[in-house]
């Protein structure tokens, strides 16, 4: 993962005509972190956030990739996580909750996760509606660490020249880190608001 890390960063530098990164110092350097993302170009998204920090995430990634037991190996040590969606069926997404847990207990280990709230990739310059899985992802970690984990979402911005040209400019820009603990006084009195608050806050963000 590290090797070709440093490798990826060198291959986006010669892609790019410029690739920019702004705010890396609002990126933790300890603890658990999510880092929440507009997706706009598929797989290059979760390489430019991933190369641009000092932070090794993990990926959530759509289930669709991990049919076979050797994909399922190498993605394992990529650090990619399977998420089921309702294309893929009924009963599979009932595999989500393991998936759920899995990431819940990487978080409670200080690790990073990287998601797209937005669900999908989409090549146009706006923010589409959020999914509230991340927020979900979010209180579930704090309830089980009685809001003392201190987990951040990190949201993450991305703005492409052009999406498929080369050398052409990227911009990635990493965001004020929204602590979970502030949530906690209203999460306990009204969860569903509190989730309400958290999506609304990172849309803003």
């Amino acid at each position: 993962y590290r090797l070709l890390k440093q490798y990826v960063r060198l291959g986006l530098k010669l892609f790019y005509r410029r690739y920019q990164v702004h705010g890396l110092e609002n990126v933790p350097l300890k603890g658990p972190v999510i880092f929440a993302i507009n997706h706009q170009n598929a797989f290059m998204d979760a390489l430019l956030v991933a190369v641009s920090s000092h932070r090794n995430p993990w990926f959530i990634t759509r289930a669709s990739i991990f049919s076979s037991s050797t994909a399922r190996f190498w993605l394992g040590k990529l650090q990619m996580l399977p998420i089921y969606r309702f294309r893929d069926g009924h009963a599979k997404m009932k595999k989500n909750d393991e998936a759920m847990a899995h990431t819940i207990a990487l978080l409670l280990k200080n690790e990073t996760i990287l998601i797209f709230p937005e669900g999908n990739h989409d090549r146009h310059w706006v923010l589409r509606p959020l999914q509230k899985g991340v927020a979900r992802m979010a209180f579930e970690v704090e309830q089980q660490s009685d809001f003392k984990s201190g987990l951040h979402i990190v949201p993450v911005g991305l703005n492409y020249e052009d999406h498929l040209r080369s050398h052409s400019e990227v911009l990635v820009v990493f965001g004020q880190p929204i602590s979970i603990q502030n949530y906690q006084n209203r999460y306990a009195k009204q969860p569903a608001k509190a989730s309400l608050q958290l999506m609304d806050d990172l849309k803003i963000a």
